[in-house]
């Protein structure tokens, strides 16, 4: 199913298809599938945003990270799910706020090595790891998908490829565990079901100026500084900064770039490359 924003206006039955679209393999589809369009009852594309901004404000005022956050739209349910180890105390005012748009999950039990707010937040701001060479090759698609797994297993910031040494992996600048000895998910089986005999040894690395809190704040100060104006998208790029995409003018971004000076690189792009997404 494919689920669009309740003021979408174009044809759901019959979507533009991205022009020059590519895999993660730089494979061109000969066909698309079929899908099952929907349109939020709830939701326009700012209401979400607006209600991510909300949520935040209540459980980090001013960036505080005293507890986790992750948030996101589930279209499947049609709600924001907010997931945290904040108290009810925190989190009960918008329950009652936002009942019926909002579900509140805990984060206590984590599901792996990293707390689901770890992992998501690493998703969420990840460049893909798509290798320059054998890209076409099964072998290379497994180890690669091995590397994401070593990156969301061990808390890591992203993965990458790196043209002269090969994969990479990035943690958050407090990381304390053995980069050297990375733990392997238990019993972890690849897309097509396979459990690998060996497992490749990236080079690892923390960033010097992030952890997991201090991009997550960069993320919600983009998100209200520009996404009222402007659409944007956040990632953590190869270079050790969070960029952020978007369509909005320099008289929008100047703060964003002014608040965190030397942590933030702003790409400019066209409205169109966001669609309706």
């Amino acid at each position: 199913m494919i689920i669009f924003p309740k003021d979408h206006t174009v044809n759901i039955w019959n979507p533009e298809i991205p022009p020059g679209w590519t895999d993660d393999y730089g494979n061109t589809p000969t066909s698309w599938p079929d899908y099952t369009p929907g349109i939020s009852q709830l939701f326009t594309t700012s209401d979400i945003y607006d209600l991510k901004a909300a949520v935040t404000a209540q459980v980090q005022p001013d960036g505080d990270s005293t507890y986790r956050l992750n948030v996101f739209y589930d279209g499947s349910i049609d709600q924001v799910v907010v997931q945290t180890n904040a108290p009810s105390s925190v989190t009960d005012p918008l329950a009652t706020q936002y009942q019926g748009k909002l579900v509140i999950e805990s984060d206590n039990a984590p599901d792996g090595r990293c707390a689901p707010y770890e992992t998501a937040v690493a998703n969420d701001i990840a460049t893909p790891s798509v290798p320059e060479s054998g890209i076409g090759d099964g072998r290379t698609s497994l180890q690669w998908q091995q590397v994401q797994a070593l990156a969301d297993y061990n808390c890591a910031l992203t993965a990458f490829d790196d043209p002269d040494i090969g994969p990479v992996i990035i943690f958050p600048s407090d990381y304390t565990v053995d980069m050297d000895n990375l733990a392997k998910p238990p019993h972890w089986p690849s897309e097509d079901a396979q459990i690998p005999a060996e497992w490749p040894t990236p080079t690892t690395a923390k960033s010097a100026q992030f952890t997991f809190a201090q991009i997550k704040a960069i993320q919600t100060a983009a998100v209200n500084q520009i996404a009222g104006a402007s659409n944007s998208t956040t990632n953590y790029g190869v270079n050790d900064k969070v960029v952020v995409v978007t369509d909005a003018p320099a008289s929008v971004t100047d703060r964003l770039v002014a608040d965190y000076s030397g942590k933030v690189v702003i790409t400019a792009t066209s409205a169109s490359t966001f669609s309706d997404s």
